[in-house]
């Protein structure tokens, strides 16, 4: 069965590439959200890991403009959670300071998709927010939201 990433997955999947290729991020896993059994893939890595994760959420398209031939997205969020559980956390890095260097790191960047020119930049009202996670007692997530913004031709089917 052949596997096709749909436009929004590639940049997705850029992303992670780009942020596992941060030096400061060496040590931390950073994984793009999936929904097949992602719940108890996440709860393994955080209970055997460090104590901290970096998860790249799926890209989801915020305003579109439909064209005679094509639909363009003007806005997507992009949304990558830091996802620490103080309990377990071993590293001798915070949940605040990965935020900070995904924040630097993404800002601007520019993935390369055939036939689409963009690049992130980070949301200006609420570039970050704090989630409480009442059913799972000791992780703290801090949620640092993008803006893509770019252009697009037709996909081929």
């Amino acid at each position: 069965m052949t596997i096709i990433n749909s436009f929004l997955e590639k940049i997705q999947k850029q992303v992670e590439a780009h942020l596992n290729t941060q030096k400061v991020f060496k040590e931390i896993p950073v994984l793009s959200h999936q929904e097949s059994n992602f719940e108890s893939c996440l709860n393994e890595l955080i209970q055997t890991g460090i104590g901290l994760c970096i998860l790249v959420m799926n890209p989801l398209p915020l305003r579109i403009i439909p064209i005679a031939t094509h639909i363009a997205f003007e806005d997507i969020q992009l949304r990558i959670q830091v996802i620490e559980s103080a309990c377990t956390n071993t590293s001798k890095i915070t949940a605040l300071s990965i935020a900070e260097f995904i924040t630097h790191a993404l800002h601007n960047f520019q993935p390369t998709i055939s036939g689409w020119k963009g690049w992130l930049t980070i949301d200006e009202s609420q570039p970050w927010k704090e989630i409480k996670d009442t059913q799972k007692s000791g992780r703290y997530i801090i949620e640092i939201n993008f803006h893509i913004r770019g252009s697009t031709i037709k996909l081929n089917q």
